[in-house]
């Protein structure tokens, strides 16, 4: 929770991003292609592009590329929705946040009659295994000459109920702070 210090402040201490079917159907509309759009960030800020080691981080962007395609995109042909992204600061690790947004996530792809697809951490496994999801396979991460290897569980919970219906890209963020409504507690949002 915020300190004292921070009288009033609220502070974001989790963050998931989801994709939906439709979501990369407005960007190959605006785009005409379904990559990412380029930075907009002006170079002149002199913070490097990448973080981190390059070949490892393009060898896991290619992997998961591959490996969505061949795990998910291709089994479900319907779509899927997805959990890009989920973060927790490690002071509010095991307090529910990054269930209510996992949860969040579940609830709007069986809202969609869709399957719930993630790519899971070590952290994250347990997780979403509690929450019901299935590892339908496995794959490798490493970069010709390492030594070191990521190996990254492809996890799955089918839908129960829903409709298919156009889908949407949604930020969810686990909001807390000290002031009104939120003196102690927190709260979902999700846009």
């Amino acid at each position: 929770m915020p300190s004292a210090t921070e009288a009033g402040a609220m502070r974001v201490v989790a963050f998931a991003v989801w994709d939906t079917p439709a979501s990369h159907h407005r960007v190959q509309a605006h785009t005409g292609r379904l990559e990412p759009l380029p930075s907009q960030r002006p170079s002149s800020l002199g913070v490097p592009i990448t973080i981190g080691h390059k070949d490892r981080m393009n060898a896991f962007k290619s992997a998961c590329v591959q490996y969505k395609a061949s795990f998910f995109d291709a089994k479900y042909k319907r779509g899927h929705v997805m959990l890009r992204i989920l973060l927790c600061h490690p002071d509010y690790q095991r307090r529910g946040a990054g269930s209510a947004l996992t949860e969040w996530g579940i609830q709007e792809a069986q809202r969609l009659g869709l399957h719930t697809t993630v790519f899971a951490s070590p952290m994250g496994l347990r997780l979403y295994t509690k929450l019901g999801f299935t590892e339908i396979g496995r794959f490798r991460v490493e970069v010709e000459g390492d030594e070191e290897y990521l190996e990254i569980p492809a996890l799955v919970l089918s839908p129960t109920t829903g409709m298919w219906e156009t889908g949407r890209t949604a930020t969810c963020g686990m909001v807390t702070g000290t002031a009104g409504a939120y003196n102690g507690a927190s709260s979902t949002v999700c846009a």
